[in-house]
């Protein structure tokens, strides 16, 4: 790795991310669709007498939608 290209990934690090504002991603990175859908893979495993916890994932919105 070059000098210029090490001190601009010295530069970048120093930003760092906090908290859910992404902005600073915006335009450098890439996506792709999943060849699975989480939704229908809770379902499948969910039956009628379970209860669902969301542990460490944020506010549970995802989950919430879900049901």
């Amino acid at each position: 790795m070059n000098k210029e290209k090490l001190n601009l990934w010295h530069q970048k690090e120093q930003y760092g991310i906090t908290g859910w504002d992404f902005s600073y991603l915006d335009g450098r990175w890439q996506s792709e669709l999943l060849p699975w859908n989480y939704r229908k893979l809770v379902l499948s495993y969910l039956k009628s007498d379970m209860q669902l916890l969301d542990m460490g994932t944020g506010g549970g919105e995802l989950l919430k939608m879900i049901l």
